[in-house]
């Protein structure tokens, strides 16, 4: 499990790369949206900490999971 704001951190640079320059083609994210599943727990000192769920099998004897939703927004689209 890693810190939320670390978690949120590696989802947004999963994004920040830049496509190969290509004439005539290419494609910009200017918004993304996510609403993942994630394994949270409450730390000493009042840190959440969050990691997506090892496995999707969902059984009767762990816990739900719990939801991750946020949005991504590009300086430029503002």
């Amino acid at each position: 499990m890693t810190r939320i704001e670390q978690l949120l951190e590696h989802l947004a640079d999963a994004f920040a790369g830049s496509p190969p320059e290509v004439p005539g083609m290419g494609i910009e994210v200017t918004e993304v949206r996510m609403d993942l599943p994630v394994e949270a727990k409450i730390v000493r000192g009042g840190e959440v900490e969050m990691s997506l769920p090892r496995g999707m099998l969902a059984t009767g004897f762990g816990w739900p999971h719990g939801r991750l939703r946020f949005l991504l927004v590009s300086e430029d689209a503002r």
